[in-house]
């Protein structure tokens, strides 16, 4: 919320939940407006790879533990001994996850393994879905509104919103 319009007063959360930070966002405030917790809110979510980490090879990092873990400068200087020049080249970023070693894509053809949905269905899906966007856009079911948000001290903000008609709510 700092350095956006709205009012200091309004509470905000950060989360990081890599690629369904915007889902999770939206079920978040689904379920307090649900239960009367609120009335309304809004939801987003961003990725960004401008401060990926830098990881370093196993046998690096495990040296750094080592000498994090040091009593004296003796064992701390150990921890480096026959260190090679190429233990301190990086690792290039990994988007797998790095306790089962899948990406994405190989943990969502393991899930629709799992519950039984079949390529065909998951192309008649997306299909579907592209025919709605389609003709959603041909028909311009959507209209770039402006509206004031509780809060912001009069600041509009701008959205781009499609009609129900075509899209679920």
């Amino acid at each position: 919320m700092i350095g956006s319009p709205l009012a200091q007063t309004t509470p905000g959360i950060t989360m990081m939940q890599a690629c369904g930070t915007s889902l999770q966002s939206a079920l978040g405030l689904a379920a307090k407006i649900a239960t009367g917790q609120i009335e309304c809110g809004i939801a987003m979510g961003s990725d960004t790879t401008s401060d990926a980490p830098i990881v370093f090879q196993r046998k690096f990092a495990q040296r750094l533990v080592q000498a994090s873990r040091a009593k004296s400068m003796g064992q701390r200087l150990a921890a480096f001994k026959g260190m090679m020049p190429g233990e301190l080249a990086p690792q290039p970023p990994d988007t797998r996850e790095p306790r089962t070693g899948l990406g994405m894509g190989e943990h969502c053809e393991l899930m629709a393994k799992e519950w039984g949905i079949t390529r065909e269905d998951q192309d008649v899906l997306a299909f579907e879905s592209h025919l709605k966007a389609a003709a959603a856009y041909d028909e311009a079911s959507w209209t770039t509104s402006s509206f004031l948000v509780p809060g912001c001290s009069g600041t509009t903000m701008s959205a781009r919103i499609f009609r129900s008609s075509g899209w679920p709510n």
